[in-house]
């Protein structure tokens, strides 16, 4: 009776995700297919530097599409891993972990460079400073990512032994390396995951703060002006 009642506890679980996970999956298929619509589209939107990493940022999410959330969506219907094999489960498990952090990453690089195109546009001119502040970082990023997906999810260094325990009735085959040490854990969550998010909140605010001190500048100058010219009218008029 108990494993019944959890088995219809776990299948409205699973219904649950599975329409909360649609229901953010179609605006987000919307905004991708447009943003590719636009690349194939308009030259003039592809070729802009600014655009480069908004690009790279789409056909990423448009590759999770594709592969992790059919995968996942496969998961919610059926309550099982489609293919019931460790090698699936691992390259699942490295894909996930490797795409969300790589999101994330390229997300706060955006907002650092956001922040020098509207402000210090000068610092991001010549190609050796493109090359310093947007393909060098980019790269280096991705290419850490996906070592360290690989190294502790598809190759596992955790060293557990031959037995690697794959649960084909939990998301993403249950545990792997980086949940079982917390060292690596910890490590994952403060630097892969949290700090970009920070970076992305402080970038953004930082974004918004000088906009907005910039825009009361602006104002206060033209206040200024706008009197100057009043008392520039005045004196013109008294001379007659």
């Amino acid at each position: 009776m108990s494993n019944y009642t959890g088995n219809i506890q776990s299948n409205a679980i699973y219904r649950t995700k599975f329409i909360l996970l649609l229901l953010f999956s179609i605006p987000s298929v919307i905004c991708a297919l447009y943003v590719v619509y636009n690349v194939i589209k308009l030259r003039s939107f592809r070729r802009r530097f600014q655009n480069q990493i908004l690009i790279i940022l789409v056909f990423i999410i448009l590759f999770n599409i594709v592969f992790n959330i059919p995968t996942s969506f496969s998961f919610f219907v059926r309550g099982t891993v489609a293919i019931h094999t460790e090698w699936f489960c691992r390259f699942w498990q490295s894909i996930d972990y490797f795409l969300t952090a790589c999101v994330l990453w390229c997300t706060a690089i955006f907002t650092i460079q956001r922040y020098i195109f509207v402000f210090h546009p000068i610092y991001i001119r010549s190609k050796r400073q493109k090359l310093i502040f947007h393909y060098i970082p980019l790269v280096l990023i991705n290419i850490y990512l996906f070592l360290f997906y690989v190294l502790t999810i598809s190759i596992d260094i955790c060293h557990y032994g031959k037995h690697r325990e794959i649960i084909y009735d939990k998301f993403l085959c249950g545990e792997n390396c980086l949940d079982r040490e917390d060292g690596i854990s910890m490590f994952n969550w403060l630097f892969n995951i949290l700090f970009p998010v920070f970076i992305v909140i402080l970038g953004s605010l930082m974004l918004l703060i000088r906009v907005l001190w910039t825009r009361r500048k602006m104002q206060r100058n033209l206040r200024n002006w706008s009197k100057k010219l009043e008392n520039d009218f005045a004196a013109f008029r008294n001379c007659f």
